[in-house]
């Protein structure tokens, strides 16, 4: 074979290496083309997939959202109910409760009543029955009395009676003088208190010296007050 057959033999193959890069090079952009547009596809794909998803997530947000403002609602709203019969039933038993104070205290007052209306009573009637006893003693003895006047019993309590004391007999004589026309001068009657006061001696003597003569007959005791005969 001579040179020329052998370059152009080497010519030829290198022609037909050349159309088969060319070739393959083609093929490859092709491929590539084809890979591209698989990707470009499948990123659609995922980002709209993605976007369902931040789609659903934000419905599944909102919903959330407006289940849990619901639920809020819902239990502001119990609550308030709830608060509302508490304050009702606390104010039921609040009216039972001043119903039934108003009704004790009507009893009590009664009662109070009832007291004081047999004190006058029980008053009245020992006060008569004294006056009767002082005008039969007084009788006896050959005294005229006029009649006492007839005063209201009066409403307290009687003051303790005080204890006997010894008097000497010029003190006592002096104070029987001294209580008598203290009394005199005190047809209104006139308190044990007031009595010591203005005699200027101890209550308890005072006392035993009113009593003397309440039991002698020269002076009259109705509740607190004493009277002239």
């Amino acid at each position: 074979m001579s040179n020329a057959d052998v370059f152009r033999s080497l010519a030829q193959d290198m022609a037909s290496a050349q159309e088969e890069r060319t070739k393959r090079i083609v093929e490859i952009k092709k491929e590539t083309a084809e890979l591209l547009k698989d990707i470009g596809k499948e990123s659609k794909e995922r980002s709209d997939e993605v976007s369902n998803l931040l789609k659903g997530f934000d419905k599944e947000q909102k919903e959330m959202g407006n289940q849990l403002r619901a639920e809020l609602a819902k239990a502001e709203s119990e609550r308030k109910s709830q608060a509302e019969t508490e304050v009702k039933e606390r104010s039921a038993e609040v009216a039972t409760l001043l119903k039934g104070f108003d009704k004790e205290q009507k009893e009590r007052s009664a009662e109070v009543s009832d007291l004081l209306a047999g004190f006058r009573r029980d008053s009245a009637e020992t006060a008569a029955a004294w006056r009767d006893l002082v005008t039969t003693m007084q009788a006896k003895r050959g005294v005229a009395v006029a009649p006492p006047p007839v005063k209201p019993p009066v409403a307290e309590v009687i003051e303790e009676e005080v204890p006997v004391e010894e008097v000497v007999s010029e003190e006592k004589a002096r104070l029987e003088e001294e209580i008598l026309s203290l009394i005199g001068e005190c047809p209104e009657g006139i308190r044990l208190v007031e009595i010591a006061e203005r005699t200027g001696v101890a209550r308890i003597k005072a006392g035993n010296v009113t009593r003397m003569l309440v039991d002698e007959g020269k002076i009259r005791k109705e509740g607190l007050l004493y009277f002239p005969v």
